[in-house]
């Protein structure tokens, strides 16, 4: 079980509107966010204890971000971004 991180009105709030602007393009377009295809970059190394509580807040706060892959290193346009890329 993984243990409740606080939540932050002020980012609760932010998510809260970008699920709702997915939701209103989705309907006007037709096409959906897939989650599971999404990353979240954090610049910070991440422990399974903190990726799990990120998970866990993200399901209780964001159920339509839950499936974002939680990691420090990913690719945006071409390029990697994050703490960890010179590791790679």
């Amino acid at each position: 079980m993984c243990r409740r991180p606080r939540a932050r009105t002020g980012l609760v709030k932010r998510l809260k509107v970008i699920d709702a602007a997915f939701a209103i393009i989705a309907k006007v377009t037709k096409l959906e966010l897939q989650s599971i295809k999404c990353q979240a970059v954090f610049p910070v190394s991440l422990t399974d204890k903190l990726r799990c509580s990120i998970k866990c807040w993200l399901m209780e706060h964001c159920p339509a971000l839950s499936d974002v892959t939680i990691t420090n290193t990913g690719k945006y346009l071409g390029f990697l971004i994050g703490p960890d890329t010179k590791d790679q």
